[in-house]
Parts: structure tokens; sequence; C-alpha cells
């Protein structure tokens, strides 16, 4: 988008690369051969599945399911007013400007590589969660408290790479994993926090904007705030000792 502003041209064809992009993986899915669907039969042996205390299971649902909401709205806040505060606070132009949401976006894909990488072969899913939300929180309070060209370029990368990069998916995982039987139900309810936060976000940075475009950025520092102490109490209740209670099977 940036490049296209320097050049004067149609903001229409970075919609018509994206386009094109879906048209090529369509044509190329075409000549892809899946393998068949495998179908359990009557002789197989069944597997126990584990057993979680109810109640444990249910605190982390209720956590994961406050993440998919504070995690959507930590980089929706990100994507929606990095121009305006490029310009209004870091007083760039608006072509340095947009250039931020340009880096931003190349770090999100950065991100989701990195994840796919990372997680199972170094960090487990919940480590993982947890640093990705800590680096996200000191990144914000960098840019929130140094806004400058050189902080808001190294900060919009890496906020793509770690807000943005597949942490909101890595929430789903482990919230599907507590209910394997019921994984429609947990990706609907899972999404539908994240889909409150784009509807309620906006209508507190509405009111904000009006008094000053530089405390959104601080108060998407107190939204990654909570998304580092829902990270910190996943972790906590994974490695903790499962208390003594009804049980019943996954």
């Amino acid at each position: 988008m940036a490049a296209l502003d320097g050049v004067h041209g149609w903001y229409g064809w970075s919609f018509m690369l994206g386009a094109a992009i879906l048209i090529a993986n369509l044509i190329f899915l075409q000549w892809r051969q899946f393998p068949a669907r495998q179908r359990a039969t009557a002789t197989a042996t069944p597997v126990a599945a584990p057993t979680r205390p109810v109640r444990w299971r249910t605190l982390q649902a209720v956590i994961l399911t406050i993440f998919g909401y504070v995690g959507m709205a930590t980089f929706y806040l990100i994507s929606q007013w990095l121009t305006e505060y490029g310009t209004d606070v870091v007083h760039l132009s608006l072509l340095r400007a947009r250039l931020l949401v340009s880096v931003y976006s190349a770090g999100s894909i950065l991100g989701v590589l990195l994840t796919a990488l990372v997680v199972n072969r170094w960090l487990k899913p919940a480590w993982f969660m947890l640093v990705d939300t800590v680096v996200s929180l000191l990144t914000l309070v960098a840019m929130a408290a140094l806004p400058v060209f050189g902080v808001m370029f190294a900060g919009s990368l890496i906020i793509g790479i770690s807000a943005t990069g597949g942490v909101l998916q890595i929430g789903l995982t482990l919230m599907s994993d507590l209910y394997p039987a019921h994984k429609g139900r947990v990706l609907g309810i899972y999404y539908t926090a994240s889909g409150l936060a784009s509807f309620t976000i906006p209508l507190v940075t509405g009111g904000l904007a009006k008094t000053s475009i530089h405390q959104i950025m601080w108060f998407d520092v107190g939204v990654a705030v909570l998304g580092v102490l829902c990270a910190v109490a996943i972790l906590m209740l994974k490695r903790a000792p499962q208390p003594v209670g009804q049980l019943v099977d996954d």
C-alpha cells in the first residue's frame, strides 16, 4: 500500500493481487490428490480418552475464551490505528505512516512461519503463548513511551510477528485440546469472543480518539497486560497438579 501511494498508483491493485493469488491457489488445488477419508471400523479397539476434573478444564476454557477476545483486540487496535498514530503522535508523513502498516503486515506473515517452526519443536503451545504475549506487551510499551520512527518501524515488525502471527490460533488449539469431541463448538465460542472484540473495541477507541490518539496505544498496552495474565494462568494450570474432583472423559 505504501509503495502504491508513493507512485500515486491505484489502491485497488493490492486487492487485485490478493484475488490473483486466490485464483492461482484454486487452480493449483484442482490438481492435488487428497487422501481418502478413513472411517473407523466397528471392530476397532476403542482407546480410552484422558480424564480431567470438570472445574479444572472449565476454568482453562474460560480463560482461553477471554484470551480469544484479548488476542484479537491487541492486534486489531494496531491494525486500525497505526497510521493515525504515526501521523498524529510520531508526526510522520502519510507515506511513512502507511509504511508502518506494510511492515506490520510483513511481520504477521513472518510470524505465521515462525509459529509453525517453533511450536512443538522448541516450545510447547502454552509456553509459546506466554512468550508471544510478553514480547507483544514490551513492544507496545516501547511504541507508546518512545514514539519515534525507529522504534515504530521495529515495533511494527515485532508486533506483527508476535501479536498477529499465530498466537490467536495457539489459544484455539489449546482450547480444542480440552474438548476434542466438540471442536466445532469450541471454534464457535472462541471466535465469537474474538468477534466481540472487533465490535466493542472501536466503541472504546472512538471515545479515546476524541481526547488523544496517544491514549489508544496505552489502552492497547493495558489489553496486552490482560493477555499476559491469561497466558500465565494457562501455563500455571497446565503445570500444576490436577486437583481431585469429579472426572469426565473428554
